[in-house]
């Protein structure tokens, strides 16, 4: 059980390295890496989540009957778990002089099904009005909290 008795699922220390740090103030977890580091990354996220699983952002309101916006606003406030993996690649600059690292598009972003089957149990016992203000959200509808503003870097460097 996490703050508030919500039950956040609980990363072990030992999987901290291939899931990624948090952003701070928030319980979204990133791990940047080549397309090749995905499957590791994908089965310590399924270790965490086990027996349920994850769902993408866009699959929240199955369980929680609430928008997109309001899954990224509860994201971005640190009241829900994210695991993000943000594919990277080497490229030469021009003429060869070195090489750098890019950051390609939106993260593959994982939510634990736990976590939503909480949130909706707990919009259940709320109240229309309380219900409605939460359901709707406000802003981000693009998602926005979970693309991490990134320059390129070169090789070697973090």
């Amino acid at each position: 059980m996490g703050n508030d008795g919500f039950p956040f699922v609980t990363v072990p220390d030992h999987l901290i390295p291939r899931v990624g740090n948090t952003d701070e103030g928030t319980r979204v977890y990133r791990a940047f890496g080549p397309p090749e580091a995905f499957e590791q990354w994908w089965e310590a996220v399924c270790e965490i989540c086990k027996p349920e699983n994850t769902v993408s952002p866009g699959g929240v309101p199955m369980f929680a009957q609430a928008s997109r916006a309001a899954v990224h606003k509860r994201l971005k406030e640190g009241r829900l778990t994210a695991f993000c993996f943000h594919k990277e690649t080497v490229h030469r600059t021009r003429f060869r002089k070195r090489e750098v690292i890019v950051t390609e598009g939106t993260p593959i972003t994982n939510i634990p099904v736990s976590e939503c089957k909480a949130w909706g149990e707990q919009m259940r016992a709320m109240t229309r009005t309380e219900r409605k203000e939460i359901q709707w959200g406000e802003g981000d509808n693009a998602g926005q909290v979970l693309i991490r503003k990134t320059t390129t870097r070169k090789k070697g460097k973090k």
